[in-house]
């Protein structure tokens, strides 16, 4: 379990009941409509609204009681939560009650739905509570709430002071502090800042909360679609394991989920209109700086609920929203210009290097490297990313259609001219949200023409549109099992049933997906979670390192996330004093330089990255006279700055490129995390090259190619004149010289019983690099070493690629490091 006290799950509990119980009173201050308040989304916004309080809390005591003791944060936060709360409460008069809706027994259909939110929710905390936490961009948000709990200052964030810090990262962010800061104050609670704990549950506090408001939104069709859309909601597989592996994903989410709900239910002159939203638009600015596309949404979002007829309100309600969400959520960006020269930007000063061709890296590694990936995993990736968002986008598009079709032309021209609140409750709610996928869908659409690739890149993004689709694919799905049977309370059960099996099965998928890395089970629930962290072997590594390094080190990170856990201090690759290394063109003036920082020791994970590939590191790792190859994993390697005792001796190295070579195919299902691989076919190769790809580029993240050396014979038989003997406990590299256009991926097996006559056993798989070759790069010469297992008695090297690819290796040899000890 996370590694917090009883008292701190108590303390933040308080925390979340208070801060609930201000957004209820702040919510029962808003001009909602008696439909709003009908439907439950004024009591749901109100319990949306606690955990933006408790944040906004945070920061305020961050930043006006700078370096204060955790106990004074810890009392302004309890003070301005009970203090805003009663300030509404006494000073807001109360609306007036409407007739309660008596409250009518769930249905039959309606059960399964429950019952699969129910697990969904508990899986969820699961996922939170026992499962170590391992996501790369969670870490290093814990990186960064770590220093804030050294310095107490909101303003030591960004985190761009390496050389002075207590961990040496570097976090040259410009997102807004609002989840640092939560992270900060739930560490405070806990006591320590040394593991993660409570920081696990503000992610799930958020996305539970945003699923309540979609069920309040979809309660606007009926109840029946509320609790499915709360469901599908819960259900994209990155929304979920994201938000149990603390992304910060649901807070940008539940901002403009905010957003969407007060356009919907509000009810009041133009100015309060604007003036509401734009507070809530404030709010979601401090979020993630991907809110700043919340301004325009917001605005085209009134527009819609207005229409062209009363533009004078319009302008009212624009005019409002703007000077308020300014006055709420501009601190950050303005904060961002002293700093940065910018707002917002995702380009530190080593994405800005040239040489190291980051472009090919964003565009060939995430697949977008062609029109037809564009507009198939950038423009549409919310159909065709199924391993990100299951099959709900495609459930929206049902929707959408069931409701387009039913409409005449006229509710379109009334549209334009009164806008959404001209039609009824239901009604409203569905236009105001086809109106919104139209404008963000044409956005996208707008931004890939202009070359700019930012809404398309992350697949993240798109989840900011997901209240929408929920309630779409909701109201999809009940209209579809309407056009089969007018009236049928069994059909319903039966198709409810369905949906609620499918999509618990695949959060019980996707459960024991996140469980499997650490090899647990339910019973491993309550065990250590050290020692299931360390199963993975990634961390594995960092656990080596830890014993024989200790605090001693200095470490150049390829992954500074996996550095959470180290004990030695880090240097980022991002880090800028890193850029004239990066520029470096001699090995020994490179090396010169990290030497002169003080690194000792080299960390790099088993996928690679441009500062790895295209500097000059990747060659003091490979020669044995710059570098020492301490532990390995098949997750990572680690090096420490000094010469290998096992010089190299005088064996002859190994031509690889005139050997056997088998190409193979395969399907990947799960894209980019490629979780099943269903092998293809298989055939000798025409020599050390390959072509790859489908016709016309078509789904580029699903289809891999490559050839293998070493594997055994096409058929899948073993093939012991082919074999690569090697010999255990030796240390071995790899010069390979390639060219040729795509993602290229290298990877070694080992396998032991080559002398036994019968089958071989693969005892390890190393995925060593991926790299790109393009017009840009056409060529590349790349070494690496690895160790092989006491076991090992051969090996095959493969060279992958993903999608379409043209790669011939001009020249790949094999070398045995020997000698020396």
């Amino acid at each position: 379990m996370i590694n917090a006290p009883l008292y701190a799950f108590l303390v933040f509990s308080v925390c979340i009941l208070l801060a609930t119980g201000a957004g209820l009173v702040l919510s029962r201050a808003m001009p909602w409509s008696d439909d709003a308040r009908q439907a439950g989304l004024a009591r749901a916004v109100g319990v949306a609204l606690g955990p933006f309080l408790f944040g906004m809390a945070n920061v305020l005591a961050l930043g006006v009681f700078r370096g204060a003791a955790h106990s004074t944060h810890l009392a302004v936060i309890f003070s301005v939560l009970a203090g805003t709360a009663a300030a509404v409460f006494l000073v807001v008069p109360r609306p007036p009650r409407l007739e309660r809706s008596r409250w009518q027994k769930l249905r039959a259909a309606e059960w399964p739905l429950v019952a699969a939110i129910l697990f969904s929710v508990l899986a969820l905390l699961f996922i939170s509570l026992f499962v170590p936490l391992t996501q790369n961009d969670a870490l290093e948000y814990a990186l960064a709430a770590r220093e804030l709990y050294a310095t107490r200052d909101l303003l030591s964030y960004p985190v761009l002071n390496p050389e002075t810090n207590l961990t040496g990262f570097f976090g040259p962010w410009t997102h807004p502090p609002l989840y640092v800061a939560m992270l900060y104050m739930v560490e405070v609670i806990q006591g320590h800042a040394e593991s993660p704990g409570l920081i696990r549950l503000i992610s799930p506090w958020f996305m539970l909360c945003g699923a309540i408001v979609a069920y309040a939104l979809g309660s606007f069709v009926n109840r029946a679609v509320g609790l499915l859309a709360c469901l599908l909601f819960l259900s994209p597989p990155l929304f979920f394991l994201g938000a149990g592996s603390a992304l910060l994903d649901p807070l940008p989410v539940l901002g403009f989920t905010l957003i969407l709900a007060a356009v919907i239910g509000l009810k009041t002159r133009p100015a309060v209109f604007g003036a509401v939203i734009g507070a809530l638009l404030g709010v979601a600015l401090w979020t993630h700086s991907q809110a700043i596309l919340f301004v325009p949404l917001a605005l085209a979002a009134i527009g819609i609920e207005r229409g062209a007829r009363d533009w004078r309100g319009l302008v009212a309600a624009a005019v409002a929203l703007l000077c308020v969400a300014a006055l709420v959520g501009g601190w950050p960006y303005w904060r961002n210009m002293m700093l940065f020269g910018s707002p917002i930007s995702d380009n530190p000063a080593v994405f800005a290097m040239p040489e190291l061709h980051w472009d090919d890296y964003f565009s060939i590694n995430r697949g977008l490297n062609n029109p037809t990936a564009m507009l198939q995993y950038g423009i549409f990736k919310g159909w065709f990313a199924l391993e990100s968002y299951g099959f709900i986008f495609w459930g929206m598009t049902v929707g959408v259609l069931f409701f387009l079709v039913g409409n005449r032309l006229t509710s379109f021209r009334r549209l334009v001219l009164d806008g959404a609140r001209a039609f009824g409750k239901r009604d409203s709610a569905l236009w105001l949200m086809a109106g919104m996928l139209l404008v963000y869908i044409s956005g996208v659409v707008l931004s890939v023409a202009l070359g700019i690739d930012h809404m398309v890149k992350n697949e993240r993004y798109l989840l900011v549109i997901l209240p929408m689709v929920s309630v779409f694919c909701a109201y999809g799905y009940m209209r579809l099992v309407r056009f089969f049977e007018t009236r049928s309370r069994l059909l319903d059960v039966v198709f409810l049933s369905f949906i609620s099996i499918v999509l618990v099965l695949q959060v019980s998928v996707f459960t024991s997906y996140r469980m499997a890395k650490h090899g647990m089970s339910i019973a491993d629930a309550f065990a250590e979670m050290h020692e299931k962290l360390v199963v993975a072997p990634e961390y594995a590594l960092i656990e080596e390192m830890n014993a024989e390094t200790g605090a001693d080190g200095l470490v150049l990170s390829m992954k500074p996330a996996d550095m959470y856990y180290a004990k030695s201090r880090m240097v980022s690759y991002l880090d800028e004093r890193l850029l004239p290394f990066y520029a470096a063109e001699d090995t020994s003036a490179a090396l010169s330089l990290l030497t002169e920082m003080g690194v000792t020791h080299i960390h790099v994970p088993d996928y690679g990255l441009p500062p790895h590939y295209n500097s000059l590191l990747y060659s003091i790792l490979r020669d044995p006279a710059l570098s020492t190859l301490q532990y390995q994993t098949e997750k990572g390697q680690v090096y420490s700055l000094e010469p290998e005792k096992r010089a190299s001796g005088s064996q002859k190295p190994v031509s690889l490129v005139e050997r056997d070579w088998v190409y193979q195919t395969a399907v990947l299902l799960g894209g980019r995390k490629g979780l099943v691989k269903i092998s293809g076919s298989s055939a000798s190769a025409n020599g050390a090259e390959y072509r790859g790809g489908l016709p016309y580029n078509l789904f580029q993240r699903n289809w891999s190619s490559g050839i293998t050396t070493g594997a055994g014979s096409p058929d899948g038989g073993r093939d012991s004149a082919s074999e690569l003997r090697v010999r255990p406990s030796a240390q071995y590299a790899v010069d390979l010289s390639l060219e040729g256009a795509g993602l290229v991926k290298i990877t070694v097996d080992q396998f032991a019983g080559a002398d036994d006559g019968g089958s071989r056993e693969l005892v390890q798989r190393s995925e060593i690099v991926t790299f790109e070759l393009s017009d840009k790069q056409k060529s590349r010469k790349f070494g690496f070493r690895f160790m092989t297992l006491s076991a090992t008695d051969s090996l095959a090297l493969s060279v992958e690629s993903i999608g379409a690819s043209r790669i011939r290796i001009d020249s790949a040899e094999l070398v045995e490091i020997t000698g020396g000890e």
